[in-house]
């Protein structure tokens, strides 16, 4: 395992928690929320589901960062799962649903985590 590579997957996962939670929060989340047109519960949901990414892409960062500091390269590879996830769903729904990267390029930005990390675990 080459710990600095796992370590920049690590970072850069804080690095788009901070985007999703301060730029997407007054984007996305604050909208939402307000939102006089959607049902409470459609609102609800999809605030939680905010959460939920929040608690996933932190989950991300700090199985990084644990990899290196207790010496187990499976904790990176779960992250590198969980990274990997993000990319089939966030480009592949995009296509999907016929929208365009260019609006929607949340899944592009955890190509780097997965490179990071698979070089990190076998680069």
């Amino acid at each position: 395992m080459n710990n600095i590579y796992i370590v920049a997957a690590g970072l850069l996962a804080l690095v788009w928690l901070t985007v999703h939670i301060f730029v997407g929060g007054r984007q996305i989340a604050r909208p939402l929320l307000t939102a006089p047109d959607l049902a409470p519960i459609v609102r609800e949901t999809q605030y939680l589901c905010w959460h939920f990414t929040s608690v996933a892409i932190g989950s991300m960062a700090g199985l990084n960062l644990w990899a290196v500091f207790s010496g187990q390269p499976a904790y990176a590879r779960a992250a590198m799962v969980l990274a990997s996830g993000f990319v089939v769903v966030g480009i592949g729904l995009v296509v999907m649903r016929n929208t365009r990267h260019i609006d929607l390029p949340q899944g592009w930005l955890f190509v780097p985590v997965v490179l990071l990390g698979g070089v990190g675990l076998w680069g």
